[in-house]
């Protein structure tokens, strides 16, 4: 795998096609890898994964940089993701002495930068997702990410927990559906404690447990209220002006409350 900017040189011959360089997530605003050790603390911080790497340089997100520089359009999921990449960018130059810092990279970067948000299918379905109070059956909560640390599990698990705590297993319960795939990295132990934890409470009915192959009906609002985003670097759900993500969306943060609510009234 190579960057834009490494391609060209390798394929001379492409320089002459027309270049659209698309952002779902940056490297500059991407989580290090000992984000895990304090997600609790940094949970809250919209800035702390950009501080964290800030202070070293960061080729991966340089290289990203340079690949913007020699393309015809770039693009971005949400304005989140633009804004957080040039304010990256600016920090990157900072760390470049002044007598050969180049000039009018994140302008340049700019004026060729818009936002194309990610689409999703079936919208006309949601026309029902307003009104929990007609859908007689338990709130379901699924997660769709990779097994990793900065998809932020422990946040999700440690507020499914704290649901659990707050309802009562003879009148309330909830279902959770836990996707996404293992890799090679090694997975947090919080996955296995949350699997322990359900089976041993009345109130939490684990419908799946781990990866699904191909296209399944999870995805679809008719077969689960909300996909809950925990991890530390969500460049597609922070729209700063811009139309709302779907309903079905639903961050960590506003769970419990969220949860509660709809619980309440089945």
């Amino acid at each position: 795998m190579v960057n834009l900017s490494d391609l060209l040189a390798l394929r001379p011959d492409l320089s002459g096609h027309r270049k659209i360089y698309y952002f779902h997530e940056n490297q500059l605003a991407y989580p290090a890898n000992d984000a895990h050790s304090d997600a609790h603390s940094d949970a809250h911080s919209d800035t702390t994964s950009q501080k964290r790497n800030s202070k070293i340089f960061n080729t991966f997100g340089w290289a990203q940089a340079l690949s913007c520089l020699i393309s015809d359009l770039v693009l971005f999921n949400s304005e989140y993701n633009l804004s957080s990449f040039l304010e990256g960018v600016r920090s990157q130059l900072s760390m470049i002495p002044k007598d050969c810092r180049p000039a009018g990279v994140e302008e340049r970067i700019r004026a060729k930068s818009k936002v194309l948000y990610f689409p999703i299918a079936d919208l006309a379905d949601y026309t029902d997702y307003a009104d929990l109070a007609d859908n007689f059956r338990p709130l379901h909560i699924v997660w769709n990410h990779r097994w990793e640390h900065d998809k932020n599990p422990e946040l999700l698990f440690d507020t499914l927990k704290s649901l659990s705590s707050k309802l009562s297993p003879t009148v309330h319960t909830f279902r959770v559906s836990i996707l996404g795939e293992r890799t090679k990295s090694i997975v947090p132990g919080c996955f296995e404690d949350f699997q322990s934890f359900a089976s041993d409470n009345k109130n939490v009915e684990l419908v799946h447990f781990g990866y699904i192959e191909g296209e399944h009906t999870f995805i679809t609002p008719s077969h689960h209220h909300t996909i809950t985003p925990s991890h530390l670097h969500t460049f597609t759900l922070t729209n700063q002006g811009h139309p709302p993500p779907p309903p079905m969306f639903v961050s960590v943060q506003t769970l419990t409350t969220t949860a509660a609510l709809c619980c309440l009234q089945m």
